[in-house]
């Protein structure tokens, strides 16, 4: 599998969170991105934060669509460069699935997925 697959999780956002819930995509599947936007907005009991891109990319999979609550380290989304073939990120998404099945930890080939950043939302 390609180096440059990566995944945009579930992010931890303090010691008490377990999970969060997928309020809406700020960029569609398939939109190119620079590092430092903001691709997703998040839910807690506590917070409704943004997630900013860790890196420029091109979203090529949403996995957990508007409305999913989800566990941290969960898979939301997959980014990978036009060239990447759709049944490498089928694969990569099917071992993700896998791996949380099984109840490792996520990550890619024992690689901690870059953790996304994240700015407080206020109104």
């Amino acid at each position: 599998m390609s180096a440059a697959v990566t995944a945009i999780t579930m992010p931890k956002w303090g010691l008490t969170m377990t999970e969060g819930t997928v309020v809406g995509w700020l960029k569609q599947q398939g939109q190119r991105f620079a590092e430092g936007e903001e691709i997703l907005e998040i839910e807690t009991p506590k917070i409704t934060n943004v997630v900013e891109a860790p890196s420029a990319g091109t979203l090529r999979r949403i996995v957990a669509q508007a409305g999913a609550t989800l566990p941290i380290g969960a898979l939301l989304a997959v980014v990978a460069p036009d060239e990447v073939p759709e049944a490498e990120i089928d694969a990569f998404v099917d071992q993700r699935g896998s791996a949380s099945r099984r109840g490792k930890a996520p990550g890619h080939r024992g690689r901690r997925p870059a953790p996304a950043l994240s700015r407080s939302r206020r109104g």
